[in-house]
């Protein structure tokens, strides 16, 4: 089985947490406080990670026509890339980087 990071396996992880301080019944018929300042603040991450992806789609676009379109197949850049704000001027976008293995032969 292989692992796959996406940007929401860290709020997926912080929801989780939540869970395990709280039942989801509890919080929502008026747990315990600290659980309803993790869901709100689990909330306003995902609303935050949903904003900056809703405003910046174009630059997995751009991405791909920069650097993976001419790379002969040795950038990739997937459907939902992890994404990170850097400043005004841009952000990074994750990609996989093709590195070729030495061939076992030569190192000998």
């Amino acid at each position: 089985m292989s692992y796959t990071y996406s940007p929401y396996n860290d709020l997926v992880h912080t929801a989780r947490q939540i869970l395990g301080y709280a039942q989801a019944s509890n919080i929502v018929l008026g747990g315990s406080q600290l659980a309803h300042e993790r869901l709100v603040s689990a909330l306003a991450l995902v609303d935050a990670e949903i904003k900056f992806r809703d405003e910046n789609l174009g630059l997995i676009e751009q991405a791909r026509e920069e650097y993976e379109n001419y790379s002969d197949n040795k950038v990739e850049i997937d459907d939902d890339p992890l994404m990170t704000d850097a400043d005004k001027h841009g952000c990074w976008v994750g990609a996989w980087v093709w590195v070729t293995k030495p061939d076992p032969e030569d190192a000998s």
